[in-house]
């Protein structure tokens, strides 16, 4: 059971640190576009205060850029907050007592708190377990 319990705990780290590889990635590309935005802001500026014949056209195109740039980081929120997260979400299914929460303690070490009192007969979580791994809450997992 040991070798399991390891094996899993290492498929978890990899999981972590594959995603903090992809977060400079991530961060890098949310940069460009802002910047890209500043620079479409300016040039929105500069076709204002120019003598363009259909500088209305320019604007609307710049305009429609700026939107789409807006829309492409709105969409990514969710992307760009998960790769910015230290923590995973682990998801375990089974019958009642089949032992689901000692299966999350074992791999992450954190201890569940039950309800009727320490492992008492009839104990459970009887709720959705949370386990931080956080450098203010680590555990080896």
């Amino acid at each position: 059971m040991s070798d399991v319990l390891s094996n899993i705990r290492q498929e978890i780290e990899k999981a972590v640190r594959g995603r903090k590889e992809y977060k400079d990635l991530v961060n890098g590309k949310v940069d460009l576009l802002n910047k890209l935005k500043a620079q479409i802001k300016e040039c929105i500026q500069k076709v204002s205060a120019s003598s363009f014949e259909n500088k209305a056209i320019y604007k609307q195109k710049l305009g429609a850029a700026q939107e789409a740039i807006d829309k492409i980081l709105d969409d990514s929120a969710p992307l760009i907050n998960r790769f910015n997260r230290d923590t995973i979400n682990l998801g375990v299914a089974g019958a009642t007592q089949a032992g689901k929460s000692t299966f999350l303690e074992a791999v992450s070490g954190v201890k569940l708190p039950r309800a009727g009192g320490e492992r008492a007969g009839d104990s459970t979580t009887a709720a959705k377990s949370i386990i931080i791994n956080s450098n203010e809450h680590r555990t080896t997992v």
